[in-house]
């Protein structure tokens, strides 16, 4: 088990598995599992996601709908067999009785895997994480693992990423929400340069805090009303 969450008089863990338990066959090398116990720590029941490879679950939090969003890496979730040792950051959206509601996967066609989910107070899901991939859309990896923060709506829609690191490995490991619409990710960095950091030698500590803003991005119609779109 790597986190948990208490919700619905519950406590909900992650983790992963790579046994047979309660009449579940474990699907592959190791499968992503989610367990709800109750209050006296009786096991009720468990969930779990994989492939034929390994699949792990590293975060989970309640969502403002009563649900949970959980985060991880799915191996190989391509099915490419060209790539046997692909991963790729999870992110999936639980109902409070384990149903999947909606799944998204996060990557290129190296080693990407989410490390912490957190809940803006809008409902959008802030995942932090580390990345090998240099095949990514709309981001660029600098030469080796970077850290990198990805922002999804309640819907699994992908609104932003950015990654952030150097040519050496970098991760971002942890973040929390402040009450500002502000949130804070840590993790570490290896690389000499990365924008806005003095490296001091080794692996150093980083802190990165980003601010949800909102932009408009349609103009009022020309009979007066105001029909706009709002974007992150």
């Amino acid at each position: 088990f790597y986190d948990l969450e208490i919700a619905h008089n519950g406590i909900y863990v992650v983790g992963y598995s790579k046994s047979d338990i309660s009449n579940h066959t474990n699907i592959g090398l190791q499968d992503a599992v989610m367990v709800r116990f109750d209050e006296d720590l009786v096991d009720e029941w468990e969930v779990f996601y994989g492939n034929t490879k390994g699949d792990m679950y590293r975060s989970i939090k309640s969502t403002i709908d009563g649900g949970f969003i959980v985060a991880g890496f799915d191996t190989n979730s391509k099915n490419d067999p060209s790539i046997p040792l692909n991963s790729n950051g999870v992110l999936i959206k639980y109902d409070k009785n384990g149903g999947i509601e909606w799944s998204k996967v996060y990557g290129g066609a190296s080693t990407d895997s989410f490390e912490k989910v957190e809940v803006m107070k809008n409902g959008d899901y802030v995942v932090v994480g580390k990345g090998y991939s240099a095949d990514i859309e709309g981001v660029t990896n600098n030469g080796d693992q970077e850290g990198f923060i990805v922002l999804y709506n309640s819907k699994g829609e992908l609104l932003w990423h950015e990654w952030i690191g150097g040519t050496s490995l970098d991760i971002l490991t942890d973040a929390t929400i402040l009450d500002n619409n502000e949130f804070v990710a840590v993790g570490y960095v290896h690389s000499s340069k990365v924008e806005g950091i003095t490296h001091k030698g080794g692996a150093d500590g980083i802190v990165v805090n980003g601010k949800l803003h909102y932009v408009i991005t349609e103009l009022p119609t020309s009979n007066g009303t105001f029909d706009a779109t709002e974007e992150n």
